[in-house]
């Protein structure tokens, strides 16, 4: 990615400094999708495994707070009934996940049924749209507490932000 034929400052190793915002935006969006180990998306960017870490922790925080203010990362915490019925002021039924028996159903609760079904749709295509980011996907590797808590949030925005900005 980086121009590796650049003169060196003097001293030793790489120099690792990404020069433009194209640079840095890409470096960041490469780890949330791809979610390669340090040393590698070091490789690709001309710095050192460490370098390259400080700047996705770095970089994480200037994405999240770019998604938080386009309005595009979902909200926190939802503490109560009243505070959900501000944000979503149209929803009148919430669904949760659980399993089913097979039980014989009356006609109204077919239908009823299928238009459940119909809003889930959307609902699992949301959470696998989530999924198409690696970092919100696979086995957490960082040591820092919460990071993979905000790489699901990052993923969750990313994934807002494609769906309503979308050409």
């Amino acid at each position: 990615m980086m121009n590796r034929n650049r003169k060196r400052k003097f001293g030793a190793g790489r120099i690792g400094s990404m020069e433009t915002s194209l640079e840095k935006l890409v470096f960041i969006l490469m780890y949330v999708k791809c979610y390669p180990p340090f040393d590698l998306i070091g490789f690709y960017f001309d710095m050192w495994g460490s370098t390259a870490c400080r700047n996705m922790h770095f970089l994480l925080n200037v994405l999240e707070k770019t998604l938080q203010r386009n309005i595009s990362l979902p909200k926190r915490r939802i503490s109560t009934p009243q505070e959900f019925e501000e944000l979503f002021p149209g929803i009148t039924d919430v669904f949760m996940d659980g399993s089913e028996r097979r039980v014989q159903k009356p006609r109204i609760l077919k239908r009823r049924n299928k238009l459940i079904s119909q809003i889930r749709v959307v609902v699992e295509h949301a959470v696998g749209g989530m999924k198409r980011f690696k970092a919100a996907t696979d086995i957490y590797r960082n040591r820092l507490e919460n990071i993979d808590d905000r790489l699901s949030l990052v993923s969750a925005g990313l994934w807002n932000y494609h769906i309503l900005y979308r050409a």
